[in-house]
């Protein structure tokens, strides 16, 4: 007994609307797709899921019991693609950091050899900058994060201490 995520996906988008047609618009597939794909549950499962009229669909019983589980089941499938998919944009990209002079040619030197070393996908790039401007480098969207002495509060930005 085989159920894929696009059955079930389907199966769900079917009951939601309560239209074929719909839910295959909903998925961009065809009509005659989203229709196999029920069938082929329906078959896998050895159960009618849809009960089907030229005029109404409405689900069985069992329908109603499957819906339940496969909305949380795709919710859940959902939520980790998603978390996968920020991991992996987290491992590679490009960061700006402003810095004023100082702390740029020192202290950020070996910081940014440590995590340029822990992870190399991600470029860095530092903007050595007058202590004044650093902060107008992040809010203008030079610079992703700026590093400084800074009030202890600034308003629209969040800071943390190092």
């Amino acid at each position: 007994m085989n159920a894929t995520i696009h059955q079930l996906r389907a199966f769900v988008w079917v009951v939601r609307l309560r239209s074929f047609t719909k839910a295959a618009e909903r998925l961009h597939l065809t009509q005659s797709a989203v229709s196999l794909l029920i069938r082929q549950l329906e078959d896998n499962l050895q159960v009618l899921l849809v009960e089907r009229s030229t005029r109404r669909l409405e689900p069985t019983t069992v329908g109603l019991e499957l819906l339940t589980s496969a909305e949380r089941l795709l919710e859940d499938f959902d939520g980790a693609i998603a978390n996968v998919a920020e991991l992996g944009a987290r491992q590679r990209g490009r960061i700006t950091i402003a810095a004023p002079y100082i702390l740029a040619t020192t202290f950020l030197v070996e910081v940014i050899a440590e995590f340029s070393a822990k992870h190399p996908a991600i470029s860095v790039h530092l903007k050595d900058s007058l202590p004044g401007d650093v902060l107008n480098q992040l809010r203008s969207g030079v610079a992703d994060l700026a590093i400084g002495s800074f009030r202890e509060s600034e308003p629209g930005l969040q800071g943390s201490l190092l």
